[in-house]
């Protein structure tokens, strides 16, 4: 029997799980661990690293990283190990934010509890995912350096790249520590084959404190701890919640796919690996209204730490037990969900006019006695300055008086349509009529044509057989989706209405961009200086100009921060026309609409017998859900 050779512990130093043979060198100088890392055809590498590194920074593909063995992550994510027995709370004190030009917190602090979900709150541009990006980069010689090591940060940015491989294969791909055990596990196998079974290991290592060559049954030991045999089937089952086809996910290649569903994916994925601390931003842009109510079940059962931003109140308000209002350079956490945050926020108000009246009384008396009249009302000047940023609001949605006619605004009659060379149609024999009184809200999955209808009834799509009847005297104002990102961007809002309008004065115009929030100069600005909302208001103020009866609005929050989308809501609510919604926002469509009609994808649409809530419960109830997942 070959004696086994002896190897100091000062001369080496082994990596977990990997086995010590001539095959697969592993021995490596002290102070270097081994990395596996997956090329972009799915095979497994390996690299060294620091022992002292703790931040993942991933490359252009997705493959190359200063990782921990156990974990590989996308495009524009930042992660880091864990240690399970290591307290995973956060506490960064006494910390400034800043840009180039300006600061956004100063001498802040935030505590975030390991298990707690917290929704990041403020006015778009403040800062929230500078925050986010400080949080999960922990750049070296700042406050955010000093959140511990052991913390694992995965902060969702920017979708998957295009390439060979499938959403299931992407995601699973991920878990490094998983497909390394897994390939392990073939390579042993192949090489107890090739011994004979009395052969021992030439390089086995004999000292006690140095762990022995890893066998079969440590890599099956391992696989059991991580539950790898319910990899895939979770996987599955988060790629189903957010919307993808079982037979393309495990088909289709990202490459085939948009960039929105390569950034559910990218969300996917981030699930699928359970953080320490999950970092979303606006999760429910790119998804449809069945997976935002997935996700936020989905979310409601997360066991670890969340930090959120969206401005879908409703998903905030049901997925975060804390909320941080980021204002006036300084953040405040609330205990309780966003309806708890606003009734404090009111109370905070009610307080700070409270102190206004006494600050003013405080004046009127120096002013007679004559005494510290200047300080007093520098202090005053201060207090009507935040008390005026907690009650601003973001300007109303003015819509004007359509007036009114007493005949059905649109009438399908057998309508049926099929795009040109399609095998299939997209609607059968539709039957239903639309007034001035409707109030529709249009849900179902992506690709079940709620858009194509939208055309339809604008009459941008000719049916293919039936009728559709509008009123002679109908005027209809359509929103679609990539309404803001057509406006021309070289010119101002009043210079792109006057070209839209020619016979308008100008003055006419001002007045009424006035009516949708576009007041003082912001008008004379070229439309690329504009915020996303500003040119949302824009596009409003086009489609209203001529009174329309009737809104078609195919997911206008898209470009709003929460302030404007209670501003569209209440401005829709004293709109004098009718109304048909598509949204992927849950709490506009359970504001402004009084019908849910389902489009079925079979060619059918549904009028759905309850409201909003009932629908959204129905829908849950049909969910593959399990809260264990997660």
């Amino acid at each position: 029997m070959p004696k086994a050779k002896k190897v100091t512990k000062e001369k080496v130093k082994r990596v977990k799980g990997e086995k010590n043979t001539k095959k697969s060198k592993t021995l490596q100088k002290e102070g270097n661990d081994i990395t596996p890392l997956v090329n972009e055809e799915g095979e497994v590498k390996y690299n060294t690293r620091s022992k002292d590194s703790a931040i993942v920074s991933v490359g252009k593909q997705g493959t190359e990283s200063k990782a921990w063995p156990d974990y590989v992550f996308l495009k524009g994510t930042s992660f880091s190990s864990s240690n399970k027995d290591k307290a995973k709370d956060i506490k960064i004190e006494n910390f400034t934010l800043q840009v180039p030009g300006k600061v956004l917190l100063n001498n802040s602090s935030l505590t975030m509890g390991f298990g707690s979900k917290y929704g990041l709150v403020g006015k778009n541009g403040i800062g929230k995912s500078v925050l986010m990006c400080a949080i999960s980069g922990r750049e070296s010689g700042t406050p955010f350096a000093n959140i511990p090591a052991n913390i694992r940060i995965l902060h969702v940015q920017q979708e998957v790249p295009g390439n060979e491989l499938t959403p299931l294969e992407t995601v699973l791909q991920a878990d490094i520590e998983r497909l390394w055990l897994i390939n392990e596990e073939k390579r042993l196998l192949a090489e107890k084959d090739k011994k004979p079974e009395n052969e021992e290991h030439e390089e086995s290592i004999e000292e006690e404190d140095i762990e022995p060559p890893y066998d079969l049954n440590d890599i099956y030991e391992r696989m059991k701890e991580i539950e790898a045999s319910k990899a895939e089937p979770r996987a599955l089952k988060i790629l189903k919640g957010l919307g993808f086809a079982e037979d393309e996910m495990k088909t289709k290649t990202t490459k085939e796919y948009s960039g929105g569903w390569r950034m559910r994916i990218s969300l996917a994925t981030a699930l699928f690996l359970q953080p320490d601390l999950l970092i979303l931003d606006e999760p429910t842009n790119h998804l449809d209204l069945n997976a935002v109510i997935w996700l936020e079940h989905y979310l409601m059962n997360w066991k670890k730490s969340l930090l959120l931003v969206s401005h879908d109140t409703s998903f905030l308000n049901n997925v975060c037990d804390h909320i941080v209002h980021f204002t006036n350079q300084t953040l405040t956490t609330y205990r309780g969900d966003y309806g708890s945050f606003l009734k404090a926020l009111e109370m905070k108000k009610n307080s700070d006019e409270k102190k206004k009246r006494i600050e003013k009384a405080e004046q009127q008396k120096a002013k007679k006695k004559g005494e510290e009249k200047k300080k007093v009302k520098v202090q005053l000047t201060k207090q009507e300055k935040a008390s005026k940023e907690l009650e601003g609001k973001a300007p109303v949605f003015e819509f004007p008086d359509p007036g009114d006619f007493d005949t059905c605004a649109v009438q399908f009659d057998e309508v049926s349509f099929k795009y040109e060379g399609a095998k299939q149609p997209i609607f059968r024999d539709l039957q239903f009529g639309i007034y001035l009184k409707s109030r529709i809200g249009l849900v179902g999955p992506n690709g079940t044509g709620k858009s194509t209808l939208m055309k339809l009834i604008d009459g941008e799509l000719k049916e293919t057989t039936g009728f559709i009847t509008r009123d002679r005297q109908l005027r209809i104002g359509r929103f679609h989706q990539h309404h803001v990102d057509q406006l021309p961007m070289d010119i101002s809002s009043i210079e792109y209405m006057q070209k839209t309008f020619p016979s308008a004065q100008i003055q006419e115009i001002r007045q009424f961009l006035g009516r949708f929030g576009l007041k003082g100069d912001t008008p004379k600005q070229q439309i690329q200086t504009l915020s996303g909302g500003q040119k949302s208001r824009l596009v409003f103020a086009e489609i209203c100009w001529k009174k329309p009866h009737l809104l078609l609005l195919d997911e206008p929050t898209n470009h709003l921060d929460a302030d404007s989308i209670e501003s569209l809501i209440e401005g829709l609510s004293t709109f004098g026309g009718g109304l048909v919604l598509i949204s992927h926002h849950q709490h506009m469509i359970e504001s402004a609409c009084e019908e849910i009609w389902v489009v079925k994808g079979n060619g059918t649409v549904e009028r759905f017998d309850g409201d909003f809530n009932d629908y959204k419960n129905m829908l849950l109830k049909d969910m593959d859900l399990d809260d264990e997942d997660n």
